[in-house]
This record gives structure tokens, C-alpha cells and sequence, in this order.
């Protein structure tokens, strides 16, 4: 009996010291999460019920954490602006400047040493002090009747290195929130200072240090607000800077706001150069690329016409250029996968209104189809369906554009059909290398090229030779099918020869001579009957 009482003991032992292991776990996580055991009975529900109060305990201490930081330094804020502007008024405009000067450094140097022990009020403290000082910095100068400095350049320097002083601040932390409180400072100083140079250069900077922090940082946030805050003030200069008591109205001269226009176009394109390690996400990027690519021509098309309007041909010529080189570089030493082929596209569309503003129309219209033509061919060069599809679109627009607006030039007219009829065919030749996983664009090409061809043999032969005309296409298209082994070409002949019928009894029964009558029937006829002759041995064939 003893023996056996010995072994169970020694069998027990090992399930005694994995209990006692598993209780201390369970005491350790029960004072991570500051439990309580109260017995067997109704534990769960006792577990669940103090997880959901300390969570709510949380929400609430997040709330007010958060909520009262605000309120407050908002009221401190305001409560110092109020007593600075009140001391001034009452005839002490140096000592209630250095007043406000000096509390807001003290709350300044209160929040950098409360940065670690209550980090949220630190840093909404330092939000507001900032603006304070910056408040205080332009109230040297602007927006007092009696300005204590009266160098507007000198001012400005000295809210430009307030905001220095912000943005060390947010890469010290690691903020970007505390980085776009500085771009809006940068902005919004550009507009106060209501002066063409000095604007327009504010903006150029804020720019250049949204893109370093994007390859520097990844502060993408950053990134797209400056977009936003940039273009938005340019328009105001556009508008007449209106926020500072000026009249709503066009500047009267460019004075060389395009060059400015262009550089910050320019710098946030480089935005497509930021290496995969600091963004991987192509989705932030190609949000960027966008953004800037509608804003800059948002704001272009304003410019342009109004400012620059005997220049644009020249002007969109270096747009194209411009973004067709980065395009190439791209291609060359590929980044992003999809960035060759946007830029390309964007280089094309102003390449279009380029060439419209050298040769007007209609002739633009010819250059217009080889464009498309060659467009095309560079998207194979770039294995891309994006190109193609962009293509298609511009290509729509251009033909109705051309058919709406202008009178019939046989040349155009063909140019427009051989263009379609050979995209369809590269598109049907390279269709692995341009990725395209459908045949809706190479049938819209087919389509519009059969449709151009049969008008220009219409609008370039004499109406009495139009028929035979088109049953010789048809003839040519069917040979074409058998030698090509393609369908499409078949069904192209069948449509034209149907259209040639359709033509026979609609307009040359009642307007041709009986002779060309006779010939244009016996051609229909004939072919029609060979076609059908054709089919018929291939399905018995089959």
C-alpha cells in the first residue's frame, strides 16, 4: 500500500507544479488587468463587467484628458490676445507686446518640461503658445494702425523663423500634426503678407519642406494638406487676395506667377521618386500625383487664358516635354510601377492642346490622329493599359470634336480611319504586352475605323461610285479575314456590305443613272451571294 501511495504521489507532483504555474499566470494577467477574483460563482460575468468599466473609465479619461486640454489653452489663448490688444488700446502698445511675448515663451517652456509626465497638454500647449508668439509676430507689422517695425520684409522673416521653430519641434517629436499646424502657418503668412514675391516664395518653400519630410519622414498627411493649403492660396493671389480687405477680382498681370505655378507642380511631382522603404503603399503616392496633377491644372486653365494667353502653346509645350522626360527616367529607372505610364498621360493631353495652339483647327485635327497613332506605340514601350485606355477616350473626343465642328477634309478623314484601323490591329498584335484582359477597346477602334472609312470613300468618290466603293472594301476586308485567320475582319466585310445594300435602296435606286444602278446591284449581288457561298461550304465543312 505504501509503495502505491508513493507512486501516485510522484505521479500527482508534476499536475501540482502545472496548476501552480498556471494560477501565478492567472494572477499576473488578473493585475495587468485589474481584476479581482470573487469565487467560482459569477466570475465571468464579474470579469466581463470590470473589463467594460475600465474601458469606460478610459473613454471618459481620454475624453476629458483631451477635451479640457483644449478648451483650455483655446481660452488662455484668447485671454492673453485680449489683454495684449486691451494694454494697446490703452496707449502701451511696447510693454503689452513684450507682455505676450513673455507669456507665451513661459507657457512654451511650461509645456517642453510637462512633455513627458502629461504629454497631451504638452503638446496642445505647444500648439497654442506657437500661434500666440506667430499672432504676436505679425501684429509688429500687419494689422495695427501703429505698427512697432515697419519693415513688412523684417516681420515676415521673423514669423518665418516662429514656424522654423514649430516644424524642429514636430521632427524632434515625430509629429506630423504639429508639421501641418506649420505648413498652415506658412500659408496663412503668404496670404497676410499680400505681396506677390513674398507670397508666392512662401508658398514654393512650404512645399519644398513637405516633400523633404515626405522622403524624409513619410509624412504623407503632411504632403497632401501643403497641396491643398498651396494651391488654395495661389488661387486667392489669383483672386485678388481678397482675405485681407482687397477687392474680389483677376490680377491684372501675371507677373511670372507661372514660374512659381510651375515649381510647386514640379516639386510635389518628385513626390514619385520616395523610395519604397519610407512609402510602400502605392495608393498614398498615386493620391499625391493626382491631386497635384488636378490642382496645377485647375489652376492653369485660370492662369492661361487670362494672364498668359499668347504664350500657351509655348506653355504647354513644356509641360509635355517636362512630363514626358520624367516619364522616360521613370520607364528607365522604374520606382513605381504605375508612374511612367501617369505622367506619359499627362504629358499627352497637354501635348494635344500644344499642337492645337500651333496649327489651329481643323489642321490640328490631322496631327491629332497621328498623335494617337503614336501614343500607342509608346504605350508598348511601356507594357501599359493605362495609355490605351486614356487613348481610346481622347480619341472619341477627338473625332466628335472634329465631325461636330468642322467641315469634311478627305485627308483627315483618312488619317482618322487608317489610325483606328491600325490601333485595333497593334492592340490585337501586342495585346499580352499591353496587359489588356478585354476586347472592348480593340472593337471600338475596329468600329470607329470601318465607320470613318465608309464616310471618307462616301465624302471622296463621286456619289455614283460610292457602293462600288464599299463592296471593294467589303472584298478587301474578307481577304484580309482569311488571310489573317481573324473574324473580326470578316465581320467587318459582312457590315459593309450590308451597309452598301442599305445604301443601293435608300439613295441610289432613286437618284443614280439605270447604268451605274445596274453595276452597283450586280456588285452587291455578287458579293453578297459569295459570302453566303462561302459560309455555307465552311459549316458543312465544319
Amino acid at each position: 500500500m505504501e509503495q502505491v501511495d508513493g507512486g501516485s504521489n510522484s505521479d500527482i507532483k508534476p499536475i501540482l507544479e502545472r496548476l501552480d504555474v498556471l494560477e501565478k499566470r492567472m494572477v499576473k494577467i488578473e493585475s495587468l488587468m485589474s481584476l479581482e477574483w470573487v469565487g467560482e460563482r459569477g466570475s465571468e460575468e464579474t470579469v466581463i463587467q470590470k473589463s467594460e468599466n475600465s474601458s469606460a473609465d478610459q473613454a471618459e479619461s481620454t475624453i476629458v484628458e483631451y477635451g479640457l486640454a483644449w478648451i483650455g489653452s483655446i481660452v488662455l489663448f484668447l485671454g492673453i490676445v485680449f489683454l495684449t490688444s486691451y494694454f494697446s488700446s490703452k496707449g502701451y502698445p511696447v510693454s503689452s507686446t513684450i507682455l505676450g511675448f513673455v507669456t507665451g515663451f513661459i507657457i512654451l517652456g511650461i509645456a517642453y518640461k510637462w512633455s513627458s509626465t502629461l504629454p497631451i497638454l504638452s503638446k496642445v500647449l505647444v500648439l497654442c503658445s506657437t500661434v500666440l508668439i506667430y499672432y504676436l509676430t505679425l501684429g509688429l507689422y500687419f494689422y495695427n494702425t501703429n505698427p512697432l517695425i515697419n519693415s513688412k520684409a523684417a516681420v515676415v522673416t521673423l514669423a518665418l523663423l516662429v514656424i522654423a521653430g514649430q516644424f524642429y519641434y514636430a521632427i524632434r517629436k515625430g509629429s506630423d500634426r504639429q508639421a501641418i499646424l506649420g505648413a498652415i502657418l506658412l500659408v496663412s503668412t503668404s496670404i497676410i503678407a499680400d505681396s506677390t514675391p513674398i507670397s508666392l516664395g512662401i508658398l514654393v518653400i512650404t512645399s519644398f519642406i513637405a516633400v523633404a519630410l515626405l522622403f524624409y519622414n513619410g509624412w504623407w498627411r503632411l504632403t497632401v494638406s501643403s497641396i491643398l493649403l498651396v494651391y488654395f492660396a495661389h488661387l486667392i493671389w489669383l483672386l485678388g487676395d481678397p482675405l485681407v480687405g482687397n477687392e474680389l477680382r483677376l490680377v491684372s498681370s501675371g507677373q511670372n506667377s507661372i514660374y512659381f505655378l510651375f515649381t510647386y507642380a514640379t516639386i510635389y511631382a518628385l513626390s514619385i521618386l520616395v523610395p519604397r522603404e519610407t512609402i510602400a503603399r502605392d495608393s498614398i503616392i498615386v493620391a499625391v500625383t493626382i491631386l497635384n496633377a488636378a490642382l496645377f491644372s485647375l489652376l492653369l486653365l485660370i492662369t492661361v487664358p487670362t494672364l498668359y494667353a499668347d504664350y500657351y502653346a509655348i506653355i504647354f509645350t513644356s509641360i509635355a516635354v517636362a512630363c514626358l522626360a520624367l516619364s522616360v527616367y521613370l520607364k528607365i529607372n522604374p520606382v513605381r510601377q504605375f508612374a511612367p505610364a501617369t505622367y506619359a498621360s499627362f504629358g499627352f493631353a497637354a501635348l494635344s492642346v500644344a499642337i492645337y495652339g500651333f496649327w489651329g483647327l481643323p489642321d490640328a485635327y490631322f496631327i491629332f490622329a497621328l498623335q494617337s497613332f503614336f501614343v500607342v506605340l509608346i504605350a508598348l514601350w511601356y507594357r501599359s493599359q493605362i495609355i490605351v485606355v486614356i487613348n481610346v477616350f481622347l480619341f472619341i473626343v477627338i473625332l466628335l470634336a472634329y465631325l461636330i465642328s468642322s467641315d469634311s477634309i478627305n485627308s483627315i478623314n483618312f488619317v482618322l480611319s487608317f489610325t483606328a484601323l491600325a490601333t485595333a490591329r497593334i492592340i490585337n498584335w501586342k495585346k499580352e504586352r499591353l496587359t489588356l484582359k478585354t476586347e472592348v477597346y480593340r472593337n471600338i477602334y475596329l468600329f470607329i475605323g470601318i465607320s470613318m472609312l465608309l464616310y471618307s470613300l462616301a465624302m471622296a468618290v463621286p456619289s455614283n461610285y460610292v457602293t462600288i466603293a464599299w463592296s471593294i472594301t467589303a472584298i478587301i476586308l474578307f481577304a484580309l479575314g482569311i488571310w489573317l485567320k481573324n473574324v473580326k475582319y470578316r465581320y467587318l466585310a459582312i457590315f459593309t456590305i450590308i451597309a452598301a445594300a442599305i445604301h443601293i435602296f435608300l439613295i441610289d435606286l432613286a437618284n443614280m443613272e439605270i447604268g451605274y444602278r445596274v453595276i452597283a446591284l450586280l456588285a452587291v449581288a455578287v458579293i453578297s451571294i459569295g459570302l453566303s457561298l462561302y459560309y455555307t461550304k465552311r459549316i458543312r465543312k465544319t
